[in-house]
């Protein structure tokens, strides 16, 4: 994934519009990974190292990344592919998340409060986004709160698919929900694909 550029951009809007804009922190990265043995994912890591370690507009945040603010690295995340894939096939057949709730089968798996394995990279349609540490979703973002399920485009607009969300989608869908997509793309040449 390319960043390079992002950091100006991104600055630059904050520091037009009053927003807090934080500059990469090496050091915190390093330090995360030293003291819990686990390594950021990318594009996230390189996203924290030429970026930005976080920022928040006027309704959203992008959380500060900071080496001790993690739920518990070590420990295994405990939700896997087929767990997400059954929640995703269960919101397209036209379920609700109070459906999904009450549902013993899926109750059952659900972690109260925020899971292990996984660090809070920010906020989205008002609720947490955690990128997995590790097992099957290992780079890959989830929402948590109420319900945890993956994050899919499927998610924002009712025609988007169903595929989950690594971060460099997920930050392109931040942006989309902060209003700052056509600007941020307008300036910066980078390839969130590529």
């Amino acid at each position: 994934m390319r960043w390079e550029g992002l950091a100006e951009v991104l600055s630059d809007i904050c520091e037009r519009e009053g927003w807090v804009f934080h500059a990469p922190d090496p050091n915190a990265v390093t330090a995360f990974e030293h003291s819990s043995g686990v390594s950021v994912p990318e594009p996230y890591r390189s996203f924290l190292l030429e970026v930005s370690s976080g920022m928040a507009t006027d309704c959203m945040q992008l959380e500060r990344f900071a080496s001790d603010e993690a739920a518990r690295p070590s420990e295994p995340f405990p939700y896997d592919r087929a767990y997400g894939d059954s929640i995703i096939t269960a919101l397209g057949e036209g379920r609700t998340l109070d459906e999904l709730a009450a549902d013993p089968a899926f109750a059952v798996r659900q972690v109260h409060g925020l899971p292990p394995g996984c660090l809070v990279v920010g906020e989205l349609d008002g609720m947490l986004c955690v990128l997995a540490l590790s097992g099957e979703e290992a780079g890959y973002v989830w929402r948590v709160g109420d319900f945890d399920l993956p994050e899919t485009r499927h998610a924002h607009e009712p025609q988007g698919d169903d595929g989950r969300m690594e971060f460099g989608r997920w930050f392109m869908e931040w942006l989309v929900e902060n209003g700052l997509e056509a600007e941020v793309t307008k300036r910066w040449d980078g390839n969130v694909n590529s």
